[in-house]
């Protein structure tokens, strides 16, 4: 029996350990209004509130970092991740260590013309040996005299061919369409590669001008679709690479010439300056968050009653802001409040009159006064404050306990205790009542106020009285005087 209550004990302080603790979490959706534009992590309430024990947590999402900039609570809002870590983020990085795409065929790029007179002795060598097996002689006599001829011709093209350096420019204007002529020399090379350094430069300007012209269009919508950018971003990396290895190759192909043109070089740096521009958009893009937000804020055993979050949003280039408040109600656990008003009380000093008056009593005169109760009521009222103990419920009212004091009009102390009713979130009115605790005076035990019996209360003529500690009955009205408690959270 000792085993399985200790195994128990065991699996129950177990189990207290590898809790989670649950976070309320309010996500805040920053494009166009929506119904559901402030949403919450607790699915059976839509209001601004959340259980005191929670820790709470604010989100920003879908926010414009493009349009505007974006504060919570005095903190700037930073949508972009830190892009020191971007291997996109240094261009040079990139250049050395991207590796060039190689075109098809390239190391088979060569003159035309010994491609074609090689096809040609290919196809004669063909016929020549078909002549040699149908005993053809005049036709294998006539082929023989063209083979040598054509090889004669092959040899002399080879010994006199220039040796190409453009061949990836020549390779990257052919994929585009372009109708080029296998260069014969340096000044025809050369035009190739300025030739493909050209349509290099209208494709990548392209590309910057595409990402130019989103990125305005990002900047005037509020609606920022972030899946419809992501698809974008991805295409504009995508071309980049792609255009940059390309690049990289026509690059190496400048500097197979012992003296790049002037015109190469212009180029070459026209570009750079532009794949630069590119780098920094595309950096900037992939760096962008969807969502940002404050760490949990804890306020549990806080004597708060509401979180404040404030949101504000400046458009770029504007100074002024616009400034959204939220305010999260907290529920659960105990609120103490200082209240203070005026009271209604049972317990009040009686007062009392004398009336000379003689009457004879066994024939003995009999002069001394009698005594009666001045009617005053049965209530007083006083001023005075309490504490007002009550239960979070986040709501416009609700029910308290009250411990307080009041002073009378004529000055008199009293102690409170009671329930009452909050009604309010902000500006506060509690109505209680319960007991009243005080001295009140009244006529001394030995004397009644009958009206009848006749007293010897001496020449002045003063009623005796005593002071009792009695009880009663009080209800009061009160405001609370303290402002509702907030948290602003600081991360």
């Amino acid at each position: 029996m000792k085993t399985k209550i200790t195994l128990l004990l065991f699996v129950c302080i177990s189990f207290n350990i590898n809790a989670q603790i649950k976070t309320k979490v309010l996500t805040l959706d920053l494009s166009k209004p929506q119904s559901e534009t402030l949403t919450s992590s607790d699915t059976t309430d839509n209001r601004l509130v959340f259980w005191s024990k929670e820790p709470l947590q604010f989100q920003l999402i879908n926010g414009n970092p493009f349009r505007y900039k974006y504060v919570i609570n005095n903190k700037m809002v930073n949508f972009f991740e830190d892009q020191s870590n971007n291997p996109l983020s240094n261009i040079e990085k990139v250049l050395n260590s991207a590796s060039p795409k190689k075109a098809e065929n390239e190391s088979d790029v060569q003159n035309p013309a010994i491609a074609n007179t090689q096809s040609l002795i290919h196809l004669l060598e063909v016929e020549k040996s078909e002549d040699s097996i149908n005993r053809n002689t005049k036709n294998l006599k006539l082929n023989t005299i063209k083979l040598n001829q054509l090889k004669l011709e092959l040899k002399d093209i080879i010994q006199n061919s220039y040796k190409a350096k453009s061949t990836s420019s020549y390779l990257f204007l052919t994929k585009f369409g372009n109708d080029v002529v296998y260069p014969q020399n340096i000044e025809e090379d050369q035009n190739i590669v300025l030739d493909a350094l050209s349509l290099m430069k209208s494709k990548i300007e392209g590309l910057y001008n595409s990402i130019v012209n989103d990125e305005m269009a990002f900047r005037s919508d509020d609606d920022f679709d972030f899946v419809t950018f992501k698809e974008k971003r991805t295409n504009y990396n995508n071309n980049y690479q792609e255009f940059l290895q390309e690049y990289l190759s026509i690059k190496s192909d400048v500097k197979k010439f012992t003296k790049p043109t002037e015109a190469m070089q212009n180029a070459e740096t026209a570009l750079d300056t532009t794949i630069t521009k590119i780098n920094e958009k595309i950096v900037l893009f992939f760096n962008i968050r969807r969502d940002n937000y404050i760490m949990p804020i804890d306020v549990n055993g806080k004597n708060i009653d509401v979180v404040e979050i404030t949101v504000k949003r400046f458009e770029h280039n504007n100074l002024i802001p616009e400034e959204f408040n939220y305010n999260i109600w907290a529920k659960g656990g105990f609120k103490i409040d200082i209240s203070g008003g005026v009271y209604i009380t049972s317990l009040v000093d009686k007062e009392y009159t004398t009336v000379d008056k003689t009457e004879t009593v066994n024939n003995v005169p009999v002069s001394g006064k009698i005594i009666f109760e001045k009617e005053k009521g049965n209530y007083d009222f006083g001023f005075g404050s309490s504490i007002n103990i009550s239960h979070r419920s986040a709501g416009w009212i609700n029910p308290t306990l009250n411990v307080g004091a009041l002073f009378t009009a004529n000055q008199k102390f009293q102690l409170l205790t009671g329930l009452g009713l909050i009604l309010g979130k902000q500006e506060r009115i509690i109505f209680s009542g319960g007991l009243s605790m005080g001295r009140i005076d009244t006529i001394a035990q030995n004397i009644k106020a009958d009206g009848t019996t006749i007293y010897d209360i001496g020449v002045g003529g003063q009623v005796p009285v005593e002071s009792i500690f009695s009880f009663g009955g009080y209800f009061g009205i009160t405001y609370n005087f303290s402002k509702t408690k907030k948290q602003t959270p600081t991360n």
